[in-house]
């Protein structure tokens, strides 16, 4: 066989693999909406998955308002003068938190 056949023949393999991907990946998709269905179904399923869902955006917006409330009492801590140090301090590797 010759070198260009063998290349040739890899390519094939490689399509039929990543085709093979496609199909498993399809699959795999419809199984999880066909599940997501059947839950569905029951009122009381949505009514919990509506809940937990609730339960989650309600976190993710504590975790957002927390983060901006500390990140403005750390920028209202530390002055310019201070983080200059810092950013010095660390550009020259020291080690520290640069305030002195």
């Amino acid at each position: 066989m010759t070198i260009a056949q063998k290349k040739k023949q890899n390519n094939h393999k490689n399509r039929l693999g990543q085709i093979a991907a496609g199909v498993a990946g399809a699959a795999a998709i419809a199984g999880v909406a066909v599940a997501a269905t059947v839950i569905l179904k029951d009122e009381k399923n949505r009514k919990k998955i509506n809940k937990a869902l609730t339960d989650v955006k309600d976190q993710a917006i504590d975790y957002v308002d927390t983060f901006k409330t500390e990140s403005n009492d750390i920028k209202k801590t530390l002055k310019t003068k201070d983080i200059k140090k810092i950013i010095e301090k660390n550009k020259k590797g020291g080690e520290g938190d640069g305030i002195n």
